[in-house]
């Protein structure tokens, strides 16, 4: 060797720290952006599941309340259906007070109306002669004989 060369001695250090590359520093932003996507799509997945919930509860309220009203609905049409049922008896049982009333009134034109017939008829019966007493008997004889033989 002659004296122009260089010589290169290696002296053992600790291991130098070198940063990550190219590559490792792609594969490093890959792996935050999915992590970013991880966490976006478990908060829409929370946001989803409320929602659902919220849903779930609305419809629920919902049929109580549809429930209820078609309750309320039918119990409605009961009491209509009772008090027409009522109704037409009362209207019923006004017709035949109305006909009672009617037929009572004739009664009482009637009897308003004898006195002066009576009357009437007396003075006609005292203006005839009065019938022999034996006449009378003879008639009232007749009937008691054919209630007799008849057997009533």
């Amino acid at each position: 060797m002659t004296g122009l060369e260089k010589t290169v001695e290696l002296v053992p250090r600790g291991p130098r720290v070198v940063g990550p590359g190219r590559r490792e520093r792609a594969y490093l932003e890959q792996l935050d952006a999915l992590r970013r996507r991880l966490a976006r799509t478990a908060e829409r997945a929370h946001h989803v599941e409320r929602e659902l919930d919220t849903s779930q509860r609305l419809e629920r309220g919902c049929q109580r309340l549809i429930d209820r009203m078609e309750n309320g609905w039918s119990q409605d049409r009961e009491r209509l259906d009772a008090a027409q049922a009522q109704q037409k008896r009362l209207i019923l049982a006004m017709g035949a007070l109305q006909k009672e009333n009617e037929l009572l009134q004739r009664k009482l034109e009637l009897a308003a109306a004898e006195p002066a017939r009576l009357a009437a008829e007396n003075s006609r019966a005292s203006r005839r002669k009065a019938p022999p007493q034996g006449l009378i008997a003879r008639l009232f004889g007749k009937r008691s004989r054919r209630r007799t033989r008849s057997g009533a």
